[in-house]
């Protein structure tokens, strides 16, 4: 589940929109540019001005981290959106199979305080000219 709270969580691609699972590509780039960052968007959270955001992702059942990444903070209105890229790089390591993981993005808001925003499962599938 990748709702927390009473809040709503909007979710955009590369995200199922039924089940709000993440379904990467090992090895794909997921940035801006192409409109394929992963981001999330809720005017429920509290002031992400200046907050610290990070995606961490594991692979079920491990304490081990699979991921890393930074994220972004954008604002319309009272609506705030948080935006992780993820480079080829990055994906590349990842093993494929059905829900191998899982992710949570937090923030560290400017009092130093941590709140986890989303969660939920993370899939990563095959890429075909590398296969495992």
């Amino acid at each position: 589940v990748a709702r927390l709270g009473t809040g709503r969580v909007e979710v955009v691609s590369p995200v199922d929109p039924d089940t709000e699972e993440i379904t990467l590509v090992r090895g794909d780039d997921y940035s801006a540019e192409e409109n394929r960052a992963l981001s999330w968007t809720s005017s429920d959270w509290p002031d992400l001005t200046e907050a610290k955001i990070t995606m961490t992702v594991r692979q079920r059942g491990s304490e081990a981290l699979a991921l890393t990444a930074a994220g972004q903070v954008s604002q319309s209105g009272d609506d705030q959106t948080v935006t992780v890229e993820l480079t080829s790089e990055e994906t590349a390591d990842l093993t494929p199979g059905s829900c191998a993981y899982q992710y949570d993005v937090e923030a560290l808001l400017s009092n130093e305080h941590v709140i986890t925003l989303v969660r939920g499962d993370l899939t990563v599938l095959a890429d075909q000219t590398r296969v495992s």
